[in-house]
């Protein structure tokens, strides 16, 4: 499982390399959305992506984190290609909330699957081997957008948003092959009386970024 996991990890992760270095000129110069209303549009969708967080733990506990996840994935990586549509304010804004909103539950899923599937010290060292591969992964994303903020033509911008978008769905592929995992790790796999929320830990140094 850590190594569908890692894999899962470089592509998304990779993809959100890409996001964070074109984002901004894709929306103010390709989509021609205004400053003003990309900070809003995100700001809505960052309201909307904390109640999402806290849903998905439900929707872990009735489905399984497995399929949330996979679910989420594809809807984000949908989103990011739905942005090369986008040319108007409130199309921004739909898309930005289905894109924010999915990258939220990725979150509170993919906490709620390694709870269930690592316990004690496996745990500690899986999330520790992940976090290293989220931020080289991110580093690798942030180089080949630089590709495009090179070029700086229209065409370079959508290339990169759907480069992040094919990577998003490359992820589905590993973690397909994950196991449907229920019940608590580490209690034997047992039913626990009553609903359990699965809740993602968001760190402040998180900025609210649009996938």
């Amino acid at each position: 499982m850590r190594r569908v996991l890692t894999w899962a990890t470089v592509a998304a992760s990779t993809a959100k390399g890409v996001m964070f270095s074109v984002s901004a000129l894709f929306f103010t110069t390709v989509a021609g959305i205004s400053p003003a209303t990309v900070g809003v549009g995100l700001t809505i969708a960052g309201a909307g992506g904390v109640v999402t967080a806290f849903a998905a733990g439900r929707l872990c506990d009735r489905f399984g984190p497995r399929r949330v996840l996979l679910v989420a994935a594809a809807a984000q990586g949908a989103a990011l290609a739905g942005y090369c549509l986008t040319r108007d304010a409130a199309t921004f804004v739909l898309v930005a909330c289905v894109a924010v909103g999915a990258e939220s539950v990725q979150r509170t899923a993919h906490v709620a699957l390694l709870a269930r599937a690592f316990t004690g010290p496996d745990r500690v060292g899986v999330r520790a081997w992940l976090r290293v591969v989220d931020n080289v992964s991110i580093a690798a994303g942030s180089g080949l957008a630089a590709v495009a903020l090179v070029v700086g033509s229209r065409s370079a911008y959508v290339t990169a948003v759907l480069v992040a978008a094919v990577l998003l769905l490359l992820a589905l592929v590993p973690l397909k092959a994950l196991p449907a995992l229920t019940g608590v790790a580490g209690a034997g796999r047992r039913r626990v009386a009553g609903p359990r929320w699965a809740i993602a830990v968001i760190s402040p140094r998180r900025r609210c970024m649009p996938w």
